[in-house]
């Protein structure tokens, strides 16, 4: 098994940076309508592949709960073919992408290299 994700998984988890949580959810009925009312029709970010859907669910719940993804998401993930190892790979690329945004706004420079306590 490759352990590896393609160019267009990687996309993917990159995407998910700007879907909300609320993303995850089926919206109700007046929700719906509160959405179409004050925003106009908006797509859905729901992917109809259901590996990419779970990589993207993965990565929103990574992009706004840090290493606090449910089991129940893991387990989607990884059978749609997902290895462990990749999982490991998406958050670990996402905490580092959330540290570095972090240091950057805070005026550090980036590729400086943080000093260990």
């Amino acid at each position: 098994m490759n352990d590896k994700l393609s160019a267009l998984e990687w996309s993917v988890v990159a995407l998910a940076r700007g879907d909300r949580l609320s993303s995850l959810q089926a919206p109700g009925k007046f929700s719906t309508f509160l959405k179409r009312l004050f925003e106009g029709e908006r797509p859905s970010p729901a992917f109809a592949d259901k590996r990419l859907e779970a990589l993207r669910r993965v990565s929103v719940l990574a992009w706004h709960r840090g290493f606090a993804i449910p089991e129940a998401e893991l387990d989607r993930f990884l059978n749609v073919g997902f290895s462990e190892q990749q999982f490991e790979a998406v958050i670990s690329r996402i905490h580092r992408s959330k540290a570095q945004a972090s240091c950057c706004k805070n005026g550090a420079q980036p590729g400086h290299v943080h000093a260990l306590a």
